[in-house]
């Protein structure tokens, strides 16, 4: 009987203790399950937090008004090359015929820079002293009669013209070829080459980022360009004075000093802009020192005097 007793008690005792020791285990996961939950929601909130600091930060740093802001390259609405889309379009030539009048002065200064020491050029020019004038009314006149499926579609198409004039086709040949002086005061041989050769496209609209794609294909060093090294398609009717090649330049300037002066002038402009000197107060000097220096009846808004950072070496 008292062994039943002391049984019975240490069974209960055993129960009471195990009874307590769960309780505890219970207890303490609930506290670790809590606490672990409260750690990932207080982690994630720090790192939001820092996120926020730190984009703050960043917003404040691109928004102070005190950092001084690098000059913009104002963007040139002009090219280095002189543009044929005029003629090679008429509905342009009557909706702009003042321009069209300056486009035609141009080019008429331009064959006369490169050609007046070519044997051809001065032979033509005693038979026909209008021969500038002459050729650009010939080659308007046959473009306009051209089939609308047959438009030049680039400068170097101008080979393909005929224009009803022997000695007009005959200029305008070695106009476009260039050639050596021994080629052109031998008739005979002239002939025999017959049209020139396709060569690669001239690039229509020119961009100063990248000056290898005015790189002619047709210069002649032994004799007289070709008309191709100074033309282009774009839809810019401004000349690039920043970046236009010498001959252009003497299309524009008539005194050879002033062209000399510009050339030498935009070295150091290059090297101011490059330098981080702003290319606006760059322009404006450029323009003040020989925009009243050009051709007489060449307007000022025909030129262009933007200044950036692209190396003029590159174009002459």
């Amino acid at each position: 009987m008292n062994v039943l007793i002391f049984v019975m008690t240490l069974l209960m005792l055993l129960a009471m203790l195990t009874y307590g020791r769960l309780e505890i285990y219970r207890n303490s996961q609930i506290s670790e399950l809590f606490f672990e939950r409260y750690m990932q929601k207080d982690e994630r909130g720090y790192i939001n937090t820092a996120a926020e600091e730190l984009y703050d930060s960043i917003k404040k740093t691109t928004k102070d008004p005190q950092t001084p802001k690098p000059p913009v390259t104002p963007k040139a609405q002009a090219s280095p090359r002189i543009s044929l889309n005029m003629l090679f379009d008429k509905k342009l030539r009557e909706k702009s015929s003042q321009e069209w009048e300056q486009k035609k002065l141009l080019l008429k200064n331009l064959i006369e820079v490169l050609y007046a020491d070519a044997p051809f050029y001065k032979k033509i020019m005693e038979e026909r002293p209008t021969f500038p004038d002459d050729l650009i009314s010939a080659l308007t006149h046959t473009i306009d009669n051209l089939p609308e499926d047959n438009k030049l579609k680039n400068p170097k198409d101008l080979a393909e013209l005929n224009l009803a004039d022997e000695q007009l086709n005959e200029a305008l040949y070695m106009i476009l070829r260039g050639g050596t002086y021994k080629t052109i005061l031998d008739p005979t041989k002239t002939q025999k080459q017959g049209k020139p050769e396709d060569k690669a496209e001239s690039e229509a609209d020119q961009s100063d980022s990248d000056p290898k794609k005015e790189v002619s294909d047709y210069k002649s060093p032994e004799g007289h360009f070709s008309l191709l090294d100074f033309v282009n398609q774009s839809s810019y009717n401004k000349i690039r004075v920043y970046l236009a090649s010498k001959e252009v330049l003497q299309a524009i300037f008539p005194d050879k000093a002033t062209v000399d002066d510009i050339i030498n002038e935009r070295k150091a402009l290059y090297k101011q802009a490059d330098a981080g000197t702003s290319p606006q107060d760059l322009s404006n000097n450029f323009k003040s020192q020989f925009v009243s220096r050009r051709h007489g009846d060449i307007e000022e808004n025909s030129l262009d005097f933007t200044v950036s950072k692209t190396n003029p070496k590159n174009y002459e």
